[in-house]
């Protein structure tokens, strides 16, 4: 009888083992929170030594930013679907902003950990939330010249007039302003701005 030789698994490339240790990083920060997660405990669960996840991230502080960035990537996601969604260019805006306001609470509900890993990438103006604001800006400015060129809003600058939206938007846009209303509310309220956004533009 013939023997089957097994074949040798290919190494994993760096970028496979990069996304492992980001992976394995998220998942012990959303159970254990940023404190009591060390690198020493994501080599351990990964079958790694500390030494080789250095190799890959120069301080426990990058490992956080980089699952910060993992989870803008999924809120932008989220925003770009709202946004390629049916309807007026108005109520693409408000799509959005209602879809940042639930992925939000959301995870002030379910993932306290991962909220305060939001709130302490805001607060320190990580890379990855200058980049996202960015992109945010890019959006909303898409769909202002969308109105535009459909006749549903006059001719702005449609750069400016994003940042003045997103700043009048940004109670409901920053997961810090959250717990000041019930989810009802803020909904409600959240429908008033852009309403009153839309009437400016128009």
């Amino acid at each position: 009888m013939q023997r089957t030789i097994a074949r040798p698994q290919p190494r994993p490339s760096r970028e496979q083992v990069r996304a492992r240790i980001i992976a394995k990083a998220d998942e012990l920060f959303r159970a254990r929170g940023y404190e009591k997660t060390t690198i020493a405990t994501i080599a351990e669960e990964l079958d790694m030594s500390t030494s080789n996840i250095y190799k890959f991230f120069a301080s426990k502080n990058a490992v956080i930013e980089a699952t910060a960035e993992q989870s803008i990537e999924d809120l932008r996601s989220t925003v770009l679907l709202a946004a390629h969604d049916r309807g007026t260019a108005l109520e693409r805006i408000e799509n959005i902003t209602l879809a940042i306001v639930e992925s939000h609470r959301r995870r002030f509900e379910n993932e306290i950990n991962l909220y305060e890993l939001i709130i302490m990438a805001n607060a320190k103006k990580w890379g990855c939330v200058r980049r996202w604001k960015s992109t945010l800006r890019d959006i909303v400015a898409q769909l202002i010249e969308d109105g535009i060129r459909t006749g549903e809003f006059r001719s702005v600058d449609s750069g400016q007039s994003a940042e003045i939206i997103l700043d009048s938007l940004m109670v409901f846009l920053h997961p810090l302003f959250l717990s000041e209303w019930s989810p009802a509310e803020t909904e409600r309220r959240a429908r008033a701005h852009v309403k009153f956004i839309g009437r400016a533009l128009q």
